[in-house]
């Protein structure tokens, strides 16, 4: 193998290990994007549940006001 076959097949595997690695990015990028929808998704069902708590804490407060008069 001379000079330039060994630099033609070096080009080749860079081009190759570049390859690798900007489908690995992607996978990250995927991975990151699904994690973010699935804190969105988190902060809101949290939300809910609070609000939902605020509002039985209230009901539970009538009650027992209403019992104690």
């Amino acid at each position: 193998m001379n000079n330039q076959e060994f630099l033609d097949a070096l080009s080749v595997f860079g081009v190759m290990v570049g390859l690798a690695n900007y489908r690995e990015n992607l996978t990250q990028s995927d991975k990151a994007e699904l994690m973010d929808k699935l804190d969105k998704q988190t902060r809101d069902i949290l939300i809910q549940v609070e609000q939902a708590l605020e509002k039985q804490n209230e009901m539970l407060a009538e009650i027992l006001r209403r019992l104690s008069t």
